[in-house]
């Protein structure tokens, strides 16, 4: 068997496993298009990762209360901070987890602690305005340690693939009807007795 042929078997498996998503055409056609502002980015990574653990009995439900990292992605050069704390408020989205936002408003993350699983999500290719149409989302475990006290990350950096990308569905402003009441009003007086 030659080496050419071993080399060409190899390939479909190579490229296959470099992309974990199929992006949509029209997205596709706009990177080609626009290389320098859209890229479809593979991976991301969290650098730096800190937990903060619960202080006796602070948290109920989870030994961690907080933690903090740094979120790079190599192919858009977007690199930002991000920190969670078990009582932050969320974006609260409509997905089943809440979101929370990073530094850079086009990185948000959600963090399922009972799985200490993260799910990263970035916008991807803003339009002529600014406001990105799709979104690339990526999940990755961050095995977290924890004794009476004390926890921490088994390793500080972590490297994620995007799995999926998605649609954005930005939220139209609902047009107001105001209903023009005419209120009357009704004095009451007795006179001065």
């Amino acid at each position: 068997m030659k080496f050419s042929s071993v080399l060409l078997a190899c390939l479909p498996a190579a490229s296959a496993a470099s992309v974990a998503y199929k992006a949509p055409a029209a997205l596709v056609a706009r990177a080609e298009k626009n290389p320098e502002s859209c890229v479809i980015p593979k991976i991301f990574l969290i650098k730096n990762f800190v937990v903060q653990p619960a202080v006796n009995g602070t948290n109920d439900t989870s030994p961690v209360a907080g933690f903090k990292f740094t979120y790079v992605n190599p192919a858009t050069n977007l690199t930002t901070s991000c920190h969670y704390h078990h009582r932050a408020q969320g974006l609260n989205e409509t997905a089943s987890h809440e979101r929370f936002p990073c530094n850079n408003k086009d990185v948000s993350f959600i963090w399922a602690s009972e799985k200490s699983k993260m799910t990263a999500v970035q916008n991807i290719c803003p339009d002529s305005n600014g406001k990105a149409e799709y979104a690339a989302l990526g999940n990755l475990r961050v095995p977290i340690s924890c004794i009476p006290g004390s926890c921490k990350a088994r390793g500080y950096n972590f490297k994620g693939l995007f799995s999926e990308i998605k649609p954005i569905q930005h939220q139209a402003h609902s047009k107001v009807v105001r209903k023009k009441h005419t209120r009357g009003l009704s004095w009451f007086f007795d006179g001065f007795n």
